[in-house]
């Protein structure tokens, strides 16, 4: 019998595996949904990503639109970002939505204790 830390691993390795997997494209509809939200926003934005991932910012185009002052972190999953301006920080990282993800999975997964 499988004990729940076993399943809860499982989970996140799935988990995981596809937020690798489909990072690029997740990451892109992400910072797609926060370009679109801040509009034309005034000031500086700083957003961190992996440097494998910075090629996105081409794909979007949003370097005319927008003041964006890129960091890579390496440190970073692909995929994942930090987004900090004098109004709001967002924290995009694959960790943190790991985290969302795998307690929603966990919670649906968990058999009621007796």
């Amino acid at each position: 019998e499988m004990c729940i830390r076993d399943r809860a691993r499982i989970i996140e390795n799935v988990c995981l595996a596809k937020m690798t997997k489909d990072g690029h494209q997740v990451l892109k509809e992400q910072l797609t949904r926060v370009f679109d939200e801040i509009g034309e926003y005034e000031g500086r934005i700083r957003l961190r990503i992996h440097s494998a991932d910075v090629v996105i910012l081409d794909e979007l185009g949003v370097k005319d639109r927008l003041t964006i002052q890129l960091e890579t972190d390496d440190t970073l999953i692909n995929g994942g970002f930090v987004i900090d301006s004098k109004s709001f920080h967002i924290d995009g990282r694959v960790e943190q939505r790991l985290k969302t993800v795998c307690d929603e999975l966990r919670h649906l997964s968990l058999p009621e204790q007796d």
